[in-house]
């Protein structure tokens, strides 16, 4: 099955009926700043520019200096050298982005976005819309991978675009595909308007699959496996996929326990604020593996632990202390994990096939 976020479907990429009116009311924000959806770099569009003290002058000679006299579809992003404010750095790359639909020119959209004020962030969010629900296919799709690795997975970021976006865009569909890895939290909403929306069953599927699948996928499984019995979803591979993790667990081997000096900083640093007591656990997978973060580790009918980070990038230089083996396993996926949970229980499966269910699916 395809990337979930990565690559979109030809059904995707159809227009798609506008939400019910209760709908798009229900998931605006109470309050954003409207920005008029003019054509990015019509003169429309450079009298709103203005508003962000931006003169089109400087602009427009930015963009001549990169091109070097050239046609500009033929500037490289990364040669170019805009004014200092951080308005005028979000005008030239998301004009830039029209000429070169690439993931290089948004990239420097999001170096503003830390420094930007809330009336600038809500103009980035339009200029977004814009270009979604233009005409120009690299464009949008250019915007929406964009999206999704710069802003939804940054959860801060997710819960101030996403609502937004929604509430301006025409094509939620193509928003919904690439949502999995907002926090559920910040989707909930949309996704349970989306399920009332057959029109929108589709991308819904997808944005569940994303939810379980992406790498930074956010999901809630008793809810998502709720949502997805409750839609039709007519594509056989995404629904086969959804079926699986929500009715089977992933099976491992337990290779190796790696206790740690937890309060060393080279450790605290990668875990999030509030993590509890964990150690690393070396699983080999028995089959195709999946990942679906908080997943609980179940031995002989017992959870021992909870799965919290996939492919921990684990230190050897910290003091640690190993049970279990360390070895290669020849023709084998083997992943080490951050798990919380029973030390001494895990210890206990050494060398026992264990399965791994999404929490709150695992039968009885």
């Amino acid at each position: 099955m395809k990337r979930h976020g990565r690559g979109r479907s030809s059904e995707a990429r159809k227009p798609r009926a506008r939400a019910p009116r209760s709908i798009a009311r229900a998931q605006r924000p109470r309050k954003f700043r409207h920005w008029p959806a003019d054509d990015i770099g019509s003169d429309s569009w450079w009298r709103q520019v203005r508003k962000l003290r931006v003169q089109r002058a400087e602009v427009e000679t930015t963009l001549r200096i990169a091109a070097a006299g050239g046609d500009l579809r033929s500037i490289d992003p990364h040669d170019l050298q805009p004014g200092e404010s951080a308005a005028e750095r979000a005008v030239t790359y998301i004009l830039t982005a029209t000429y070169v639909p690439t993931y290089a020119s948004f990239m420097y959209v999001v170096h503003v976005w830390n420094g930007a004020g809330r009336s600038l962030k809500e103009w980035i969010v339009a200029q977004y819309a814009q270009l979604i629900d233009g005409s120009d296919e690299r464009q949008r799709e250019a915007a929406l991978y964009s999206l999704w690795v710069d802003y939804f997975e940054v959860p801060e970021r997710a819960a101030f675009v996403f609502p937004r976006l929604l509430a301006q865009v025409r094509r939620r569909a193509d928003l919904l595909v690439s949502s999995g890895p907002i926090a559920w939290a910040a989707k909930r909403a949309a996704y349970q308007a989306a399920a009332r929306d057959p029109a929108l069953h589709a991308a819904l599927a997808r944005g569940l699959a994303g939810s379980f699948f992406d790498v930074f996928g956010s999901v809630e499984p008793v809810e998502a496996r709720d949502l997805f019995t409750a839609i039709t979803v007519e594509d056989l591979e995404v629904r086969a996929a959804l079926q699986r993790v929500t009715t089977e667990p992933t099976r491992w081997r337990v290779l190796a326990v790696i206790r740690v000096d937890e309060s060393d900083e080279r450790w605290r640093r990668w875990l999030h604020a509030g993590s509890g007591t964990s150690f690393l656990v070396r699983l080999q997978a028995l089959g195709r593996p999946r990942w679906v973060p908080g997943s609980e580790l179940v031995h002989n009918g017992h959870v021992i632990g909870r799965l919290r980070h996939w492919g921990f990038p684990f230190d050897a230089a910290i003091r640690h202390e190993v049970q279990g083996s360390l070895g290669e396993v020849a023709g084998a996926t083997v992943v080490l994990f951050r798990v919380e949970g029973d030390a001494a229980a895990v210890r206990a499966a050494l060398g026992d096939d264990v399965e791994a269910w999404p929490f709150g699916l695992r039968p009885g």
